[in-house]
């Protein structure tokens, strides 16, 4: 099932969307951010995690997007 059309019954039946990620490519992922930079700006949304923070000498703005294509989706109704 593609993920447009898991959205949009989700959208018609009122489900709620569950993402699933393995715990280690998140830790790995998160490791990386957390080794750039002490703080970091985390968004989900529909493209995916975003990711931004600046370099430790506040050069260089280090953006990031793990696409919602990584992720596996299912729905739940709860």
């Amino acid at each position: 099932m593609k993920l447009d059309e898991i959205e949009s019954i989700a959208k018609a039946t009122g489900a709620k969307v569950i993402m699933k990620v393995r715990a280690d490519v998140l830790a790995n992922y998160c490791r990386l951010l957390g080794s750039m930079s002490d703080q970091v700006l985390v968004t989900l949304d529909e493209r995916g995690l975003y990711c931004a923070t600046v370099d430790p000498a506040y050069i260089a703005l280090i953006e990031t997007l793990l696409p919602k294509d990584r992720f596996e989706i299912s729905t739940s109704e709860e």
